[in-house]
């Protein structure tokens, strides 16, 4: 009777060991499953800031068919200040210059590292978690739409030649996926009454971080949706109500059209 009691125990603790065994081994091989997406899109809060259905990826990808990951971090730039900012530091690690060196080195440590301490980053974490596991090779393409958070910064001195320097880095790592840029769009300021085309920043305005963007397409040859020119009619000030929720981030309505520049785009390369 003792031996029978003795063999259900360790039947039992077989049992459960096995369990915990197998519970592991899905977690591992889910952690170390890739994620396909056909289109990536790397770019500040235009792209990051809504991610429900209404966001330009979730549009985009209903619009096209393709899988489209949003990559887009609100409040982020596309170049880092070399002088001051380490690209440990979440400024660095989350910048446009800091992912792509991610994206083509396959190491996120930096990003998922960094102590990012800005209001409206609770998604950065596990966002980047779900970038650590996406398969690269699969991307037809990638699509960058930084410039914004620049301006605001006033990066103007450093945005142009370090811009081309990720474009370019990329280029080379991703030779067979179709880059294309976007440009950041007109904004309007209700702090100061001000449009972009009034509002200098260190010296420039956002209409110049436009034309370096269309400059650096055009020499490496890639496409540029500009959205600064094109998407909104920007005679009054007060038209920024027609088109924006405050000013700078698109309505439902803008987001759309978005989307719908972006997918005429991919649909005529496809």
């Amino acid at each position: 009777m003792k031996n029978d009691n003795r063999i259900k125990v360790l039947t039992g603790i077989v049992s459960v060991l096995v369990l915990i065994a197998a519970v592991c081994l899905c977690l591992f091989t889910k952690r170390g499953e890739k994620t396909h997406a056909d289109v990536l899109i790397l770019g500040d809060s235009i792209f990051g800031l809504v991610r429900d259905e209404t966001g330009i990826s979730e549009i985009l990808s209903g619009e096209t068919g393709l899988n489209v990951f949003n990559g887009a971090f609100g409040g982020t730039k596309g170049v880092y200040d070399r002088d001051n900012v380490n690209k440990s530091d979440s400024k660095g690690a989350y910048s446009l210059s800091g992912i792509c060196d991610s994206l083509i080195s396959g190491d996120f440590g930096p990003q998922l590292s960094a102590h990012v301490r800005e209001s409206n980053t609770e998604y950065f974490r596990s966002l980047m978690r779900k970038m650590r596991r996406l398969d690269t090779k699969d991307l037809k393409y990638i699509i960058i739409g930084h410039g914004l958070n620049d301006y605001h910064s006033g990066e103007g001195k450093n945005f142009k030649e370090e811009y081309k320097e990720v474009i370019e880095k990329l280029s080379k790592a991703f030779k067979d996926t179709r880059i294309i840029l976007i440009t950041p769009p007109y904004t309007w300021y209700e702090t100061n009454g001000k449009t972009c085309e009034e509002y200098e920043i260190e010296g420039y305005n956002l209409s110049s971080y436009v034309e370096w963007v269309k400059e650096i397409a055009k020499e490496y040859n890639l496409e540029c949706i500009d959205l600064y020119e094109d998407l909104y009619d920007t005679k009054d000030y007060d038209d920024r109500n027609k088109y924006t929720t405050d000013g700078v981030h698109p309505n439902d309505k803008m987001r759309r059209e978005i989307a719908t520049k972006i997918g005429k785009v991919l649909i005529t390369a496809e």
